[in-house]
């Protein structure tokens, strides 16, 4: 997980070839086949075929927030 100046967080799992990241502002999810669509144009977070791989790097995401202490107001 890292932290662009942008208030960005994305979590990625190299295994999979899949990203996931969430804007601060909006609170708006994207999720990218990395291996399908490399250039991140077309977010998949709504497909059904994705939503298993969806839901595990949010949940992923959730424990990186409480194993580094993510003070709330961060994005979830």
């Amino acid at each position: 997980m890292r932290k662009h100046e942008s208030q960005l967080w994305i979590i990625s799992y190299p295994q999979s070839y899949n990203r996931a990241f969430t804007l601060a502002r909006t609170k708006e999810w994207q999720l990218f086949d990395l291996v399908k669509d490399p250039q991140e144009m077309k977010s998949v977070h709504e497909d059904p075929e994705y939503a298993e791989i969806f839901v595990t790097m949010k949940n992923r995401y959730q424990e990186l927030r409480t194993e580094f202490n993510v003070p709330e107001g961060m994005p979830k």
